[in-house]
């Protein structure tokens, strides 16, 4: 996605007249966050890329994720405010989760088909809602770090962002991901949705975390 001229013109005049110095404190905190997050999720497109014969791959790049989004709520929680410069210096890292977060929507289609298939709709739908409570939380620690006149290239860079997340959203609704079959579910179809549900779950949370980096 492009920013608008505008954008490019704010960020243009920021640089010129704040040189790059040593980043703070505050901004390395949360620069770190969005590595280890990009990290955990480039392991879960390995894990998937394995096969779904065997969850456990699957599953342990799931809880890194997870783990890795709880973790960054609490260090951002922990930091101080970052400043309009430090802001256009997240563009970069942010374009390249949004990179990665394209490459895993494009695959939703053959995973939704398959969890139609086993049957695992409604155990996806509950998994999604984790990882949006989890994304959220990390919003909310963002949110009060990022300065108001950061909006508007924050609005520029998470727009195609949104569109992704609201076809996740639409792709494992009940409307779109109904059960093929809606016998009991066994504990080893639990544990292999986990698995299979977590790639689709990443491009949500790869969005989100996108959004909130600069918004």
């Amino acid at each position: 996605m492009k920013l608008p001229v505008i954008s490019l013109c704010i960020i243009a005049e920021a640089l010129a007249y704040h040189p790059p110095s040593v980043f703070r404190r505050d901004l390395t905190t949360i620069t770190g966050v969005l590595n280890n997050v990009t990290s955990s999720i480039e392991k879960l497109q390995a894990a998937v890329k394995t096969g779904f014969d065997d969850p456990e791959p699957l599953l342990l790049a799931s809880n890194g994720l997870i783990a890795a989004l709880k973790t960054g709520a609490v260090r951002i929680n922990g930091t101080g405010d970052v400043n309009f410069l430090d802001s256009i210096r997240l563009i970069g890292p942010v374009h390249q989760l949004s990179a990665l977060g394209e490459s895993l929507a494009r695959n939703l289609q053959d995973v939704r088909g398959g969890l139609k298939a086993a049957g695992l709709c409604d155990v996806t739908r509950l998994q999604i809602s984790s990882i949006g409570t989890r994304s959220q939380d990390l919003i909310n620690a963002v949110n009060g770090k990022i300065p108001k006149e950061a909006q508007t290239i924050s609005r520029a860079l998470t727009s195609g962002l949104t569109d992704i997340l609201e076809r996740s959203k639409d792709q494992f609704s009940e409307q779109s991901c109904r059960e093929a079959n809606n016998g009991t579910l066994s504990s080893e179809s639990v544990s292999l949705v986990a698995g299979r549900s977590m790639m689709a779950l990443a491009a949500c949370v790869l969005v989100a975390l996108s959004s909130i980096i600069i918004s």
